[in-house]
Formats: structure tokens, C-alpha cells, sequence
């Protein structure tokens, strides 16, 4: 998640931030790494809105538009 040092490399004095967003994550299936769109959901003109990492239990959500989501919350810690 966003405290992970890997995605929220601490400042110089040891500050971590992390967005808090609503997403809407609408229909989902199963993504695949190099997607640049979601893929079509039941008729040719209609495409899933999301995308995860696993459907039994998903714990990563992808989204392809920037209106699906908004910053809620900037939260700062060390």
C-alpha cells in the first residue's frame, strides 16, 4: 500500500504523504499487465470499467480514466 517505502519514499526529515481517493471502480475482471484499456465487457461498444488483481479477493483496482477517481484526503506521517 501507499506507506510502503517503495511508493511513498520519505522527505529528508522522515515525512511520508499518501492520497486518501474515492474511485469508482463500476464492473471489474481480471487485468493483465500492459493493458492501456479495459477490455470489452459484453457487447463490442461496452468495456469494463476496471480491472483487478485477482476476482476471488482483489486487493489492487485499476481505473483508466482520471474522472473515475479524486483525491478525498492528503495525509502526512512519519
Amino acid at each position: 500500500y501507499s506507506a510502503n517505502l517503495t511508493y511513498a519514499v520519505p522527505a529528508e526529515d522522515g515525512i511520508q504523504v499518501m492520497f486518501v481517493a474515492c474511485v469508482l471502480t463500476g464492473y471489474y475482471t481480471q487485468g493483465q499487465a500492459e493493458m492501456k484499456t479495459p477490455p470489452v465487457c459484453v457487447a463490442p461498444d461496452h468495456l469494463y470499467d476496471s480491472v483487478v488483481d485477482n476476482m476471488l479477493n482483489p486487493s489492487m483496482f485499476v481505473v483508466f480514466h482520471d474522472c473515475q477517481a479524486y483525491p478525498d484526503y492528503l495525509i502526512t506521517f512519519k
